[in-house]
């Protein structure tokens, strides 16, 4: 895929989904530099020059020609959806990652944007941050700061997909499915691990404590349905109960061993 020369969005208020958009474009390619030209007057020149790519403006979706508005049909997503589906489709985005960008963070600006989510008042979301950011900063601003925020989302997204391979392997390796408790002592974070648990009916993860070398730490999955109570070995619980450190590995397990067992006697 040729890397566009100028994309076009709207001109007026900017929004979220076009924003991440463009900046999603921008990483694909690794170049931060191209230029963004915002206007309402969409040429018939933009729109059949496919090194051109208009965004969110046009009302036009033809990926081909590289038009991405999903005004003019209420069964499109929104324009950061779109240009992550032809990402992906084309090799620049790797699919694992960019399912777990749409899971999460993509759907959730394109759900937005649609009316089919409604910013919460006083909840802070990408879309509301960067509508606020609209009469007292530039759109370039908003363009940088959710430069920032998409790297660490795809970073995270990245981590889960390794973290999903690593989880996996881990599960069949110690059997954890029936125990009902994982170790990971040497796979890294697996971010969104709580949902793989739930899946495979793992209740606790045991993990080396980073802070004190030879300290073993518990998360529960479920601080409600499985709170870590007070045990042997603890030199810290947290207060809501979904984590405690131990002075070792073996009085960690030992207690988790035990939370399990009280578990299935209650």
């Amino acid at each position: 895929m040729t890397k566009p020369t100028t994309i076009v969005t709207h001109a007026g208020m900017y929004h979220a989904d076009e924003v991440v958009a463009i900046e999603l474009i921008r990483y694909a390619f690794d170049d931060y530099e191209i230029p963004v030209h915002r206007t309402f007057k969409v040429s018939d020149e933009m729109l059949n020059d496919t090194k051109v790519w208009v965004l969110d403006v046009g009302r036009v979706y033809n990926p081909l020609l590289k038009n991405f508005d999903h005004h003019q049909s209420d069964e499109l997503p929104a324009t950061n959806i779109l240009i992550l589906d032809t990402l992906i489709h084309h090799g620049l985005i790797c699919h694992k990652v960019g399912a777990k960008l749409g899971e999460n963070f993509f759907n959730h600006v394109s759900d937005v944007d649609l009316g089919v989510k409604h910013k919460e008042a006083g909840v802070p979301c990408i879309n509301s941050v960067i509508a606020c950011m609209n009469g007292s900063s530039s759109f370039y601003e908003a363009c940088d700061i959710v430069r920032v925020i998409l790297r660490g989302q795809i970073n995270t997204a990245k981590m889960a997909v390794k973290g999903e391979e690593s989880w996996d392997e881990l599960v069949k390796e110690q059997d954890a499915a029936y125990t009902g408790y994982l170790i990971n002592e040497n796979k890294g974070i697996i971010p969104g691990w709580k949902k793989l648990a739930l899946e495979d009916g793992i209740e606790y993860l045991l993990t080396p404590n980073a802070r004190v070398e030879g300290h073993w730490q518990v998360i529960t999955r479920n601080e409600i349905a499985f709170p870590i109570s007070e045990g042997e070995g603890q030199n810290f619980l947290h207060n809501n109960k979904f984590m405690a450190v131990y002075n070792s590995y073996g009085e960690a397990l030992a207690h988790v061993r035990k939370m399990l067992r009280d578990t299935l006697l209650s």
